[in-house]
């Protein structure tokens, strides 16, 4: 059966918990520019900064992660009933933002039990432009815990999902929106992501693409207006094929011990 989740209709809780802060790795590099042992000695070193923020497993990014593309990352949250991991994406070569915009992070409150607060995490990405203006209405990361996946595939077939409100995306228009398509797909790591096309009746498109990791959901939606999506629809596609979340077990150690625990040590309060 499909899992409810509350709805998301409340206001935002601040965000103070999440030391880490959402980084922005805009790696101009080319791969004329670089040599694969720079490229390795790279990925060694953002594997041991997360290893240093209690990430439980490395970064994963998908080859050629060092090309004109600009690596957009969601940072592991720590303190949580989940694993903390990272979830990646990569823009288009040519999307930028203003100086200095970073991404909004937030997060509600779903519901609070016997361990305290259980928290659907997010953050909004700002607008983007490319040469002609601007490429995309919205991009979304959202994680929230659910105990017991081992993949997303756990959760049933795709058909039988409701993209629409299964995982809080914070769009009104796709409530009542038409899903066009329903594709999985299985990256280097084995990990297993759904991935919708929803469109809407006012015109707009909301692709969708979610993976189950370290007991969360995780979640990456792009939304677009009729004429962005017209002129940018596959590189959005691209974008969205990009999404990445290494697959990690759930923690082993007692829920009580992971919270409390982390509480004492100031990882939320």
């Amino acid at each position: 059966t499909q899992p409810h989740f509350p709805s998301t209709g409340q206001k935002p809780l601040p965000y103070r918990e999440h030391k880490a802060t959402i980084t922005m790795l805009n790696d101009r590099l080319t791969r004329s520019e670089i040599q694969s042992d720079d490229v390795s000695r790279r990925s060694l070193l953002q594997s041991a900064f997360l290893a240093a923020a209690g990430a439980a497993v490395p970064l994963y990014l998908p080859e050629g992660s060092f090309a004109a593309e600009a690596r957009q990352v969601f940072d592991p949250i720590p303190g949580e009933r989940f694993t903390p991991l990272t979830a990646v994406f990569t823009l288009p070569e040519g999307w930028t933002t203003r100086p200095g915009q970073k991404p909004k992070p937030g997060k509600f409150l779903l519901y609070t039990d016997t361990y305290g607060p259980n928290y659907r995490y997010f953050s909004n990405w700002p607008k983007l432009k490319d040469a002609e203006g601007q490429c995309v209405d919205s991009i979304q990361v959202l994680v929230q815990g659910l105990s017991g996946l081992e993949s997303i595939a756990d959760l049933g077939p795709i058909q039988n999902l409701d993209p629409q409100r299964a995982f809080g995306i914070e769009r009104e228009d796709i409530l009542q929106a038409d899903v066009s398509s329903a594709v999985s797909r299985k990256d280097a790591n084995g990990q297993v992501y759904y991935e919708w096309e929803i469109n809407t009746t006012e015109g707009t498109t909301v692709l969708v693409s979610a993976a189950a990791s370290g007991g969360a959901l995780y979640t990456l939606a792009v939304g677009a207006t009729g004429e962005q999506w017209s002129r940018g629809g596959e590189a959005m596609k691209g974008m969205l094929q990009s999404f990445s979340v290494a697959p990690a077990e759930e923690s082993s150690v007692d829920l009580s011990e992971r919270i409390y625990g982390t509480r004492k040590e100031g990882g939320f309060s």
